[in-house]
């Protein structure tokens, strides 16, 4: 299979949508197809919020891959256009059904997040956002290739350490066996559901 990995483009939006759909099975949040969408927008543009590296896999015209991360070294997209389309995306969702609470657990996982950076504040110059590669292509390295590219562009650009956050819904497996160290780890209960999820912080070295 022959795979291009290059820039994200706007017209990979719908390709990258359905990524994150199948990746966090948003479909638990509503079955109305108008709410989803709504949903699975304001989740990319939240993440849009702070990248400024964007680059996706592609094979035969399907969007495959897809790595999200900030440099701290190169300038931020105008943040303040973006969080203005993201306050009101979050009044038409908070009226939906289901997305209550989707952005119950948006909000909670922010803060557990903003929880295990704390005492890390000011030590990272770099950071993997958004990482999902399409489960049927899993295991012929299209996930090394995008972090190995996000990798050398960080680097080359004279950042240090990077870091990462991701919980147990993830692969969290893929992260140690590629040397990154577990910095923190708590869990939580996220709203509506029974068991309570573990969340991690990594960094690594580069």
């Amino acid at each position: 299979m022959d795979i291009t990995y290059r820039q994200m483009e706007p017209a990979d939006r719908l390709g990258i949508r359905h990524l994150i759909e199948i990746a966090w099975d948003l479909s638990n949040y509503s079955s109305d197809r108008a709410v989803m969408d709504k949903l699975l927008d304001h989740y990319l543009l939240v993440r849009l919020l702070t990248t400024n590296y964007a680059h996706v896999a592609v094979a035969d015209d399907k969007i495959v891959g897809i790595l999200l991360g900030r440099n701290e070294k190169m300038p931020l997209p105008d943040v303040e256009m973006y969080a203005q389309i993201k306050r009101l995306n979050e009044k038409k969702l908070s009226t939906s059904i289901g997305s209550p609470t989707y952005l119950s657990h948006e909000s909670t996982i922010d803060k557990v997040d903003k929880s295990m950076m704390a005492p890390h504040k000011g030590e990272f110059d770099s950071e993997l956002i958004l990482f999902i590669t399409d489960s049927e292509i899993r295991g012929q390295g299209v996930g090394r290739k995008l972090l190995s590219d996000f990798t050398e562009s960080i680097k080359d650009s004279g950042c240090s350490n990077m870091f990462l956050f991701t919980d147990s819904f993830c692969n969290v497996q893929f992260y140690r066996d590629a040397g990154y160290v577990e910095r923190e780890t708590t869990s939580t209960r996220l709203k509506g559901m029974g068991k309570k999820s573990s969340f991690y912080m990594f960094s690594k070295d580069i």
